[in-house]
C-alpha cells in the first residue's frame, strides 16, 4: 500500500508541476494524458498551408461538409476537398450548412467554369 501512495504522490506532483508552467498562447495540459494540446478557442488559423483530404466514394455531400468543417476546426488550417467537380474549402469556424449550400450553387455554374464552395 505505502509503494502505490508515494506513486500516487509523485503523479499528483508532476501534474501540479505541468499546471504551474507557463503554457503558450492556445495551448493547455491534458490532466488525463499528461499531454500538451491545442484549445480550440484560441487557436490562430495558419494562413500558408491547406490540408488537402478526399472523401470516401459515395459519401453524402451534407456528411462530407460536417467533417469537413469540424477538421479545419482542429487543426487550425483551410481544409479542401473534392466532391462531384466542386472543391470544397472548409476554414476553422466555418458553418458546414452554408458550406453546403455553397456547393449546390458551385453545381448550377457551367462546367467549363472552375468551382470553388466556400462557406461566406
Amino acid at each position: 500500500m505505502a509503494g502505490t501512495a508515494s506513486l500516487r504522490g509523485v503523479n499528483r506532483r508532476r501534474a501540479l508541476r505541468h499546471e504551474e508552467a507557463p503554457m503558450p498562447l492556445g495551448v493547455r495540459f491534458n490532466n488525463l494524458f499528461g499531454l500538451w494540446c491545442r484549445s480550440e478557442t484560441q487557436m490562430e488559423m495558419l494562413k500558408t498551408f491547406m490540408l488537402k483530404v478526399e472523401p470516401f466514394a459515395g459519401s453524402d455531400v451534407r456528411d462530407v461538409a460536417m467533417e469537413l468543417c469540424q477538421l479545419a476546426d482542429r487543426v487550425g488550417v483551410r481544409c479542401e476537398a473534392g466532391f462531384n467537380g466542386v472543391k470544397l474549402w472548409a476554414r476553422p469556424g466555418d458553418n458546414p450548412i452554408r458550406l453546403v449550400e455553397a456547393f449546390h450553387e458551385q453545381l448550377k455554374r457551367p462546367p467549363q467554369h472552375y468551382k470553388i464552395a466556400q462557406a461566406d
